[in-house]
């Protein structure tokens, strides 16, 4: 018997103050700059954020988007 090999979805979760908001992988083959800079338009708050990981979960891989803390003025 033949073995298949799939690889683990990622996920990625921006989290803003009270906000959590888990994104789906709109595209596995890019890079997860190429997905923040995707999901801009709707979550501005991800021009100025950070990546962070990958982190492996049990069944997934997580990257977490960090905004950064910015001053009015």
């Amino acid at each position: 018997m033949a073995m298949i090999i799939k690889g683990m979805p990622r996920v990625f979760i921006l989290e803003s103050g009270s906000l959590r908001v888990e994104l789906t992988d709109p595209n596995p083959a890019a890079s997860p700059e190429m997905v923040k800079q995707l999901y801009c338009d709707q979550y501005p708050e991800l021009a100025a954020a950070t990546i962070q990981g990958p982190i492996t979960g049990k069944d997934r891989i997580i990257y977490n988007f960090t905004p950064k803390a910015g001053t009015k003025g």
